[in-house]
């Protein structure tokens, strides 16, 4: 019987250290994100891809008609809005910094879902979590919760996502619908930019 139970034990244990990680150290993710008004009457939908490498490196393109590229290289934060006319003038932000609001958020999901110094779980409803953040993080992403939900039969991990809503501190809501979530190397090359020409820069 010491024996039955000393063997279980161990395999619990196994089990915890061969458990998958919620989260990768580099992903590449297609997504529609949803952004919802304040008033809750009307939606934008626009197509994007994002890539993340641990702990900092983060790169978004956003398709048109919100063409838009935001790129953290570790060192400065790039934030382009690309012109809306063929003939127009894009907008390039430059400011020094090697972290994001995007980039902590990410960082914080990866450390998993349970005992989480940043938020908690306030309820489930079949595939879908929500959680409440902290509030020392809340005033840093400017978002006071997020729910996440996954696919349905498939592990409670970030490769299964099917989205993630995010509650902003003004009321307003941002959904990322997960179209497709690879696990992959990413070089840190993937994070340089390189600015367009015909753009009005400006340094922070």
């Amino acid at each position: 019987m010491r024996h039955l139970i000393c063997i279980s034990v161990l395999l619990f244990f196994m089990g915890e250290i061969h458990a998958a990680p919620f989260m990768g150290d580099s992903f590449q993710i297609d997504f529609m994100q949803v952004k919802k008004s304040l008033l809750g009457n009307k939606t934008k939908n626009t197509h994007g891809k994002l890539l993340f490498l641990a702990p900092f490196y983060l790169r978004v393109e956003l398709d048109a008609p919100d063409a838009s590229s935001f790129v953290c290289d570790g060192e400065k934060i790039y934030y382009y809005q690309a012109p809306f006319m063929k003939d127009g003038k894009g907008e390039l932000s430059i400011s020094k910094g090697s972290d994001s609001p995007l980039s902590r958020f990410l960082r914080s999901l990866k450390r998993g879902l349970e005992q989480n110094k940043d938020f908690e779980k306030t309820s489930t409803e079949g595939p879908c979590l929500s959680f409440k953040m902290n509030e020392e993080f809340s005033q840093k992403m400017n978002v006071r919760s997020f729910r996440l939900c996954f696919q349905k039969e498939k592990p409670q991990i970030a490769s299964s996502l099917s989205s993630i809503q995010l509650d902003k501190e003004n009321g307003g809501k941002l959904e990322f619908q997960i179209q497709a979530w690879e696990n992959k190397k990413i070089e840190k090359d993937s994070f340089k930019f390189v600015i367009p020409p015909n753009t009005n820069i400006k340094q922070r």
